[in-house]
């Protein structure tokens, strides 16, 4: 929650400034703009306005905005709606209000603009207008990131851009600090890091008795939820949901979803790039390279991760009975967590480079893998190295009950070899702790050993 309340001081830092202010606000579906929005806006009471665009008509929409300005001043008083426009109710709302910090809020402003003719030169001219004379602050949101990026910022010049992101796992462990440290990984695993679906997590329960009352319980909001954000986007969602199932299992190469959902691999391509212009999907190369015939598919969201791994192939079984889901479910878990792992491992390094604290400093993170008939399936979880690429860090994650032993430790140097860096540095990161024998082993071959409650000790103390 720390990163919400920081949030929230920003923008009402920018509320008390002095001057004029024209604030971008925005971030993918479920990230908690409106959560923070409602925050923000509670106690500012009728000198702030909030307008959010709707899927309706022009007119429909003008009536919106002035029951907006109408309801907050007159109580509902004033009935002919259709003579008020847009820059006549912000002059009204600063006549009534004159003396005192006026905001106004235009929210999901990319529906104003289906269904309004030239609205954002509507919007240009009144911030224009405002800019010179005034101290108001407007503030601009959407959830459509692409919209933002690619349209507003074109068209406005924002004092403060302000783009909300999921929750990191550090930020999961502040907001459920009753839950174990092993259930903090699964609640980061299943609900992932928007606030939309952490705010379904009952903190009075177990991890297990929320996964029962959310994605294995046909009546909960999250159970739907990733099938009704699909259907908001594209007529048919069928085969994207056969996609996600594929890349959700593992299966995340071009030709092995292609083949699994029976369709072409130039059919699948269409789909899967619609699928990451929605943000569901991510494309990955092998680290430093950029051959495209060895890209892998992955989902950007644990919670869509989850579900399609999980919820969407046993939705028949949960609608019937879903006391023995759970079970079934993780009794698979640890191979489900290991990339989940990854990613916590991955933000514990970055900790570690921000603090000044790793032996590396790499440019940026990412995976590398090789296929080859000889050695087979060849994967690093983690490879970062430094802009000059001389320097390397390379690491495995094991996520499992048992503790990680030298096999795990030489398996990792061995693949190694295959890297062309000068200088390397290991990495092996385990839930479960290690070997003594790879302890000793580890000492001998310049190889850093973390363990999951390292990580977690580390994350506590920021």
């Amino acid at each position: 929650m720390i990163k919400f309340y920081r949030d929230l001081q920003k923008l009402n830092e920018i509320y008390n400034s002095n001057k004029f202010e024209l604030v971008a606000l925005y971030g993918d579906y479920g990230v908690g703009k409106t959560a923070l929005l409602k925050e923000f806006l509670k106690d500012k009471g009728k000198c702030c306005v909030y307008y959010c665009g709707v899927d309706s008509t022009a007119k429909h929409n003008k009536n919106v905005w002035t029951s907006a300005v109408c309801i907050r001043n007159f109580q509902g008083g004033i009935n002919s709606v259709d003579e008020f426009d847009l820059d006549f109710m912000l002059a009204l709302q600063c006549d009534c209000y004159r003396g005192r910090k006026i905001a106004f809020v235009f929210d999901d402003i990319h529906k104003s603009c289906k269904s309004v003719e030239n609205f954002l030169d509507i919007l240009h001219g009144i911030v224009e207008t405002y800019r010179e004379k005034s101290d108001i602050t407007i503030i601009l949101c959407d959830n459509t990131v692409e919209f933002i990026k690619n349209g507003i910022f074109q068209k406005f010049s924002f004092t403060e851009k302000i783009e909300l992101t999921p929750f990191d796992f550090k930020d999961v462990c502040e907001y459920f600090t009753n839950f174990s440290d092993d259930e903090k990984a699964y609640l980061y695993g299943s609900f992932g890091g928007k606030m939309r679906y952490l705010s379904l997590v009952d903190k009075n329960l177990s991890y297990k008795e929320n996964l029962n009352s959310t994605f294995c319980n046909p009546s909960s909001m999250i159970f739907e939820e990733p099938e009704n954000i699909l259907l908001r986007e594209i007529r048919e969602p069928f085969l994207y949901d056969a996609i996600l199932t594929e890349i959700a299992s593992g299966n995340n190469r071009m030709s092995v979803i292609s083949k699994n959902i029976g369709e072409s691999t130039n059919t699948c391509s269409i789909y899967l790039k619609k699928l990451i212009e929605l943000g569901f999907v991510k494309k990955e190369l092998p680290y430093g390279e950029s051959d495209s015939k060895r890209a892998i598919y992955s989902i950007c969201d644990n919670m869509l991760r989850f579900y399609y791994c999980n919820t969407f192939k046993y939705k028949s079984i949960i609608a019937v009975e879903n006391n023995c889901i759970y079970d079934f479910i993780t009794s698979k878990y640890n191979n489900y967590m290991q990339g989940i792992f990854k990613d916590i491992c991955m933000q514990y390094l970055e900790v570690q480079l921000g603090q000044g604290k790793c032996p590396v400093k790499f440019a940026s993170l990412g995976s590398w893998w090789h296929s080859s008939s000889k050695n087979g399936e060849i994967n690093i979880d983690i490879v970062g190295a430094t802009e000059d690429k001389i320097y390397a860090l390379l690491a495995d994650c094991i996520w499992s009950e048992e503790k990680a032993d030298v096999n795990s430790l030489n398996s990792l140097i061995e693949h190694s070899t295959n890297l062309s860096y000068l200088n390397k540095r290991y990495y092996l990161f385990s839930k479960s702790g290690f070997t003594d024998e790879c302890i000793r082993e580890a000492k001998t071959k310049n190889v850093i050993l973390i363990g999951y409650p390292d990580i977690i000790k580390e994350f506590e103390v920021i």
